[in-house]
C-alpha cells in the first residue's frame, strides 16, 4: 500500500474504524436500499472515481492494460463516499483494502501507482 502522508491507522484486530486510508479496509456506503458500494467492486484491482467532478480514469486504464492487469472503474457521486474516502480517486486490491488513494493537489503518475500497488517494475512502461 501506498502511504499518503497521513497519519497511520489505528492497529486493533478487534475494532474497525471506516476511513479512506490506504490500508484499510474499504468503507461501507450503501448506494441505494439494494446497492453497496462494494456491489459494484470488480473481482480483481477497482479504480473508485469519487465526487461530482472525478479525475479522469483514463491513464490508469491505459497503464493496467500495458501492466497486464484487470481493472474495474466505479464512478460514484455518493456524497457519503466521497466524505468516507477523502479523495475523488480511490484504488482498492481484491482483497477490498485501499492501496492508494488521491490527496488533493497531489500529483501522480497512473503508471506507478498502479505498478507499485501491484509489484510490477517499474521500468517496464
Amino acid at each position: 500500500d501506498a502511504p499518503d502522508g497521513t497519519p497511520a491507522l489505528p492497529d486493533a484486530p478487534n475494532v474497525y474504524v471506516p476511513t479512506g486510508k490506504p490500508g484499510g479496509r474499504a468503507p461501507h456506503v450503501w448506494l441505494n436500499n439494494d446497492v453497496s458500494l462494494f456491489d459494484t467492486f470488480g473481482f480483481e484491482w477497482t479504480l473508485l472515481q469519487l465526487g461530482p467532478q472525478p479525475i479522469s480514469a483514463e491513464p490508469f486504464v491505459l497503464a493496467a492494460k500495458q501492466i497486464g492487469i484487470d481493472l474495474k472503474v466505479v464512478a460514484c457521486s455518493h456524497e457519503e463516499a466521497f466524505d468516507l474516502y477523502e479523495s475523488d480517486c480511490v484504488l482498492i486490491r481484491p482483497d477490498q483494502i485501499i492501496a492508494w488513494r488521491r490527496l488533493n493537489l497531489t500529483n501522480f503518475e497512473a503508471h506507478a501507482v498502479l505498478a507499485t500497488a501491484t509489484g510490477h517494475d517499474l521500468s517496464q512502461k
